[in-house]
Parts: structure tokens; sequence; C-alpha cells
């Protein structure tokens, strides 16, 4: 030591460590690397564990700007740092596995790092922290934390290496972190009056990962994660469609699925129709309980919520034909009986049909052919549904003029037929009339009207 002003410091920096004096170990551990320097005294053994002591101090004290300035300029690269033993009561097996597998004293102490800062709500520093050459690392870390954490759990791994990814404008793969933790919450078994946060959570994961997947370009909007189960709900696996480079699966055993905007955007309809029928289904607050596209559309239509029902059914791609059906049902009943008061609320509840003049039944009529107008497609499937349910409840009632007007000018052969089969002959015949007038004026031959009639 004689001579030596670094190995004075170095010997008081030991005698301080022994009394957990952060703040002093830190200060000395500097003079005592800046004194080597200027000595231009080499001595690897005591320089790296200098190098140590400074960073884990600075990090204790919550000194992160400064633990991360030491991290980036530490020369020595094949020591390890021993975690605080408060830390390692809650991550120890994550650190423990981690420390088996790294010999790379950056490695170790980012991942040190990473742990004091996300454990006490600092992970928005720890991000602004540029970390050149070590961001693969830093990567890999908090990928590692998420796949082996609970959502409920905090630190939010998840969300961390979500806002990481945003930060570096990579929504692709900020997407696929968010849609891993939907998955994850999917697959937990709620605790007593848990189901409905739960539920919450995964609404709130599966709409990030769509919006995050929306920002993609189309041609790549999609990424490649576990398998989910057969039987889980969540429909048939979708089969590689595309060529898709190691590099690009998530780390996980088993078979992959690619899941693409889309996919991601029916999970995310199933998970806030779940949250929003529990109310009136309790049992289905579960985030694992099975629920799939056609419960979801009937369940919404068994308590008269037709708008959320159609919209369900359109994002989901699930036939409305049923949905029309029950719909037109409604109507019907309303037509017949229009002092009727019961079920009707889904009418009074419509803030469209609020502003509208008329009857009950009229405003009903009205909102059905809105959804026919969004949703029906080009061979009017679900208007001939409409008609053919509406002369099965009233066959000798009139039908409604915004149906046949439509069908007259779209499919007056469908339409024609229609009305002879339900023994409407009056009706045939004057809509077989309205059809000659317009095949005369358009000069079209009229047999073309009948021939399949």
């Amino acid at each position: 030591m004689a001579g030596s002003l670094g190995r004075y410091y170095a010997h008081v920096v030991g005698l301080l460590g022994a009394r957990e004096a952060d703040a002093a170990v830190a200060k000395f551990a500097g003079l005592a690397i800046e004194a080597f320097e200027d000595e231009d005294v080499t001595d690897e053994a005591i320089e790296k564990d200098l190098w140590l002591k400074r960073f884990r101090s600075e990090a204790s004290l919550g000194a992160y700007e400064a633990a991360y300035t030491t991290l980036m300029a530490t020369p020595y690269l094949d020591t390890s740092v021993e975690l605080a033993p408060s830390l390692l009561t809650r991550i120890a097996l994550l650190t423990r596995l981690h420390c088996l597998v790294s010999s790379n004293s950056k490695s170790t102490c980012l991942a040190h790092l990473i742990s004091v800062m996300c454990e006490t709500g600092a992970a928005g520093q720890l991000l602004s922290f540029a970390f050149v050459g070590l961001q693969p690392e830093l990567e890999r870390h908090l990928a590692f934390r998420a796949r082996n954490s609970d959502p409920r759990a905090e630190p939010n791994y998840f969300k961390i290496l979500y806002a990481y990814h945003v930060t570096k404008g990579d929504h692709r793969s900020a997407a696929a972190t968010m849609f891993a933790q939907g998955r994850r919450i999917g697959d937990l078994t709620a605790r007593p009056g848990e189901a409905r946060e739960l539920a919450r959570l995964q609404c709130q994961s599966l709409l990030a990962a769509a919006n995050a997947l929306a920002l993609v370009d189309k041609k790549h909007a999609w990424v490649a994660v576990a398998a989910a189960e057969e039987g889980d709900g969540r429909g048939k696996r979708r089969k590689l469609a595309y060529h898709i480079p190691d590099q690009e699966y998530q780390p996980a055993t088993g078979p992959a699925e690619v899941v693409e905007l889309e996919d991601v955007r029916r999970e995310y309809t199933i998970a806030l129709a779940r949250l929003h029928l529990a109310a009136k289904f309790p049992e289905v607050e579960r985030t694992s309980f099975g629920l799939d596209g056609e419960a979801v559309v009937a369940l919404h239509a068994q308590v008269a919520e037709f708008d959320r029902a159609f919209a369900a059914a359109r994002t989901l791609g699930i036939d409305m034909a049923t949905l029309f059906g029950t719909v037109t049902e409604r109507c019907v009943g309303l037509a017949l009986q229009p002092t009727a008061t019961q079920d009707v609320e889904w009418i009074a509840s419509n803030d469209e049909a609020a502003t509208w003049e008329g009857s009950l039944a009229s405003k009903g009529w009205k909102l059905l052919e809105r959804h026919l107008d969004r949703h029906d497609d080009d061979t009017f499937h679900y208007r001939m549904i409409v008609l053919q349910r509406n002369l099965d409840l009233n066959p000798t009632g009139k039908v409604p003029t915004f149906l046949t007007d439509f069908l007259q000018a779209h499919d007056a052969q469908s339409l024609i037929r229609t009305m002879l089969r339900y023994d409407r002959l009056e009706d045939a015949f004057r809509f077989s009339q309205a059809a000659i007038k317009v095949s005369t004026l358009s000069l079209s031959s009229p047999a073309e009207i009948f021939i399949h009639c």
C-alpha cells in the first residue's frame, strides 16, 4: 500500500463495505479508480472489485444515472455481481438462473440494474438510457423476466418490455409482447374477487397489441407466437403461410402459430364481450372460461344487445342469419302489438332511434334496415332471411316497404318467387308488373325476369 494512493483508497473501500456505507463506498471506489489511472498502475483484480463495488453501491443508493455511467464505463467483462438479499428474496429464481448462464460482468450488472430500477418504480428512467452496445442484452433480460413472470405481479415486465419496444419504434415486437400478456392472463386461474380485474387487464393487453400491430405495414402485420392449445376457445390454429426466420419466433416450446391483426382484434372482441357480459352472466367473467364467437353473439342477442351482437358477429366472422331472424321476430311482434311494452328496451336505449319520430315498431324496422345496409352482401342473403321470417310470422300482413323496394330493384326474381311460395299472389303479380315495366324501359327481355320463378 505504501506509496500508492489508489491502494489506500481501495483499502478504505474494503473497510467501508463491511459497514454497508454505500455512499462512502461509491465515493472512495471512484477516487481509487482515478488514482490508479493517474499513477498508471494496473492491478486487474483490485480494479475489477472497485468497479463492481462502485456500481453496486450507486445502484443501492438509487443513483441510477451514476450506476448506468459506471456500468457503461467498466472495462472488465469477466466477473459477476452478487445481488442484494432483498432482491434475491423476490426474484431469486430469475436472477440465479441468469447468473448460471452468464459470466459477462456487464450482462450480469445489467441484470442487477434492471432488477433494482424496476423493483423501485424507475423503469421509465431505465428505458431512457441508451445502453449503446447492450440493447440486445437489455431486451433479452426483459423478455426473460416477462416470460417467467405473473402479469398480476409488480413490476409488470410485460408492460416494461412493451414500453421498451415502443420507445425503439418496434411496434411489431410491442404487439407481440402485449398479445403474449393477454394470452397469459387467459391461462391464469383467478383468485377470489380477482376475475373482473383480470378480464379488464386482458382487454387492455389485447387492445394495446391491436393498436401496435395496426401501425405496422400490412405485409408485416403479424407475429409468430406459441400455439394456443386446442379447445381453449380461441379457434383453430392458423397454418404457417409464411416463411418465418428462426429469429422471428418467440422463445417458447411447442408449435408456433401466426397471429395477424384480425386475429388480435377477434380475441380482443371476445375479451371485451366477456367483461361486458359478466354483469348479466357472472360465469363468463373468468378468463379461463371458454367463450367462443358464436356464444358471444348469442349471449348479446339473448339480452337484446343487438348493436353489440352485430358488431361482434362482423369482427368474429359469425354468420348473422339467426341474429337477423331474431331481430325480425321482435319487429313483427311490435307490428302485431303496437302497444306492447315488453322487449322494447333495445329500441328505447338506442341513441340513434331516440332522435327518430314514429312508433316503436317503425323505429325497430328502421334499425333493422340500418343493420341490413351495414352487413348484407351482394347476394342479399340476409334480406331474404328477413323477408321469409316476416312472412312466416305474419303471412298476411304488410311487408316493410324498405325491404320489398330494395329487393324489387336488386333481385326481383327472388322477391317474386318468395311471394309465390307464401301464396301472396297479389303481391307477386304487382311485383311482376313492376319488373316487366322496368325491363321494357331498359330494353331487356321480360322472360329473363321470370325464367327462374
